[in-house]
């Protein structure tokens, strides 16, 4: 029965592309399958390698079914994302201005045209400047001029960071702020790299006076490297970058006032998702189209709304299942022994295979994504085979993550439902039917977020 389906959707589709074809061997329909003419998938290697992950989804070969450029992606995103609508929040600490000034920083901010790390520096760096004088840093150039005794071991450093070191005497410095008090002594603010996994800073304001050193306080706080020390009226403040450490996006300015106070005296600035908008980017004709249509808006909502995708404000921590089925008598376990194995027929092949799925918790430089390995089982050999070439356990090469995967049953034949992370809270869903090791892509849909701002006091573990 399967097969009389596929064939079907094969004969359909390609009458939609214009291709005659007299119903032959299965040999026949996976050569019309894998026709380029078509827009289809290339033909892959015998096997389970179809499913190998860095084939089967890349923008450059998502771009070939249908027109859509990535820049059209971020076009969409920023058409949905919302007007300008300021929230009021003022303390005598931190007064509206303030707050104003870093909404429409957040409203501008464009992280996509800026990935090099030296070109975001900048575009950052001049971003934070636009909330208020900023011209507290301090050089090392100006260290040796204000602190003649340090030329006397100028020869001993190799670079501008162990003067930074030397000087502050804390391991890691790699920026120096100085404010004059208009009382004789400098204020110094010290931000030192905490050498940790997370990307903590360790900030210590000093006061300079006679000749030492005399501590006010230290904190921790997230990141380093998009930050500054600002004047703004009559108050100082250091600014940076919030970002979501799973996704590593930036989505938030938090603001601490420079003082003895300066931990607990903060303010979060983020923009997160309200809500998300859907766009129909590729479509493929068949019997089928309007109930994998009615499938995917009964999905929506849960999709987004119930801790399967991290929107910044829920972190994204389920797994999605589908019609996959709990296999308790897998012969392997996970984490302890907790059974996490999962049974489907997703090539429509007659043979089920196992799937385990879990989320991957980042590091510094990674960032979340769903790992997935796929065994099959030889009940006469009574033999465990894992399928390499299918699993999605690495970074993909594109930057795209792979965020969830399941798998549907509709009208007999089951498709397989992804969603990829395509860049800050963008996500898109790519539909597909495999037919042993033949596949065809059903449908592409992105899914982009309409943004408000949430103004907070609440610290957030130094986050």
């Amino acid at each position: 029965m399967h097969r009389v389906l596929f064939a079907l959707i094969v004969l359909l589709s390609l009458a939609s592309c214009g291709i005659n074809m007299d119903v032959g061997s299965s040999s026949d329909i996976k050569s019309q399958i894998a026709s380029k003419s078509c827009s289809f998938m290339d033909e892959y290697a015998s096997g389970f390698n179809f499913l190998t992950h860095a084939e089967l989804f890349k923008m450059d070969q998502y771009d070939q079914f249908d027109g859509i450029t990535f820049e059209e992606v971020v076009r969409f995103s920023e058409s949905v994302k919302g007007t300008y609508i300021e929230t009021s929040f003022e303390t005598s600490i931190f007064p509206q201005s303030l707050i104003s000034a870093a909404q429409k920083i957040l409203y501008s901010l464009d992280t996509y045209s800026h990935k090099d790390m030296d070109n975001r520096t900048t575009y950052f760096g001049a971003l934070l400047n636009r909330m208020g004088e900023s011209t507290f840093e301090i050089t090392a150039d100006e260290l040796f001029s204000q602190f003649p005794n340090l030329n006397e071991h100028k020869d001993e450093f190799e670079d501008v960071y162990e003067v930074y070191e030397f000087f502050s005497g804390m391991t890691g410095c790699f920026a120096i702020y100085r404010i004059d008090m208009r009382n004789g002594d400098d204020r110094y603010i010290f931000l030192c790299n905490s050498g940790g996994s997370d990307g903590a800073v360790y900030v210590s304001i000093s006061d300079f006076v006679n000749g030492e050193f005399l501590p006010v306080v230290t904190f921790y706080t997230q990141n380093w490297g998009f930050s500054t020390v600002i004047q703004f009226e009559d108050n100082y403040y250091y600014a940076f970058f919030h970002y979501n450490y799973n996704l590593k996006a930036y989505d938030g300015i938090r603001i601490h006032r420079i003082s003895e106070f300066a931990q607990e005296e903060t303010v979060l600035i983020k923009y997160l998702p309200s809500r998300y908008f859907w766009k129909n980017m590729y479509i493929l004709p068949s019997f089928n189209e309007l109930e994998i249509a009615q499938y995917i808006d009964a999905i929506k909502e849960p999709l987004t709304q119930l801790g399967y995708i991290d929107t910044g404000i829920i972190a994204g921590n389920n797994v999605f299942i589908g019609d996959e089925e709990l296999s308790e008598a897998f012969p392997l376990s996970h984490n302890g022994g907790e059974n996490e194995y999962y049974k489907i027929d997703f090539t429509n092949s007659g043979k089920p295979l196992y799937v385990w799925k879990s989320l991957f918790e980042p590091s510094n430089t990674s960032t979340m994504r769903l790992n997935v390995v796929f065994y099959t089982y030889d009940n006469l050999e009574e033999q465990l085979h894992k399928l390499d070439s299918l699993s999605f356990t690495e970074t993909t090469e594109n930057g795209n993550e792979l965020m969830q995967m399941w798998f549907k049953d509709i009208q007999g034949m089951v498709f397989t439902f992804r969603v990829y992370r395509t860049y800050d809270y963008n996500y898109l869903l790519n539909v597909s039917l495999i037919y042993e090791d033949q596949i065809l892509h059903v449908r592409s849909d992105i899914f982009s977020p309409e943004r408000e701002f949430q103004v907070s006091c609440v610290q957030d573990n130094n986050m």
